[in-house]
């Protein structure tokens, strides 16, 4: 019975550190958003010196295509990474929408996606504590964590 216990607390934790990683991956976009947004003020800001009809030795013209193919690859890697992202919060969002019960679907958003405190999830819903945990409780009885399609993400 205690090895039955441990085992279903040990499923419920892994739904949790599952369904939280939602917020971390919403905040890496936000980062990598802000990255690319960062390389392409710096493309810019190279457009207005080269553009200012100001004579260039070879050497400025190589360390400026070193430069460019670079942040090109640069812009590569964040653009890659932003689409991991945005696929496995869409996929933690997807596996939470797949929960048929609609006031589990919104405990298991709020509480872990959102990471709001028992207290307010409970006011947001208009429930005790005691009856949002429970909702809770159910929730992740029936929740399930998907397959990955592909192993190394």
């Amino acid at each position: 019975m205690r090895k039955e216990v441990a085992a279903l607390q040990r499923k419920n934790y892994d739904k949790i550190r599952y369904i939280r990683r939602y917020a971390d991956l919403r905040k890496k976009e936000r980062e990598l958003q802000q990255e690319l947004k960062t390389i392409q003020e710096e493309y810019d800001s190279l457009q207005a010196v080269t553009c200012d009809n100001a004579p260039v030795s070879p050497g400025t013209i190589r360390d400026l295509s070193d430069f460019i193919m670079r942040k090109d690859a640069q812009v590569s890697k964040a653009i890659r990474d932003l689409n991991i992202v945005i696929d496995l919060y869409q996929e933690i969002a997807g596996a939470v929408q797949r929960v048929e019960d609609l006031q589990e679907q919104e405990v298991l958003r709020l509480k872990h996606m959102k990471r709001w405190g028992w207290e307010r999830v409970a006011e947001s819903m208009g429930y005790s504590v005691r009856q949002a945990q429970r909702i809770h409780g159910r929730a992740l009885e029936h929740f399930r964590i998907p397959e990955r399609k592909d192993a190394n993400t």
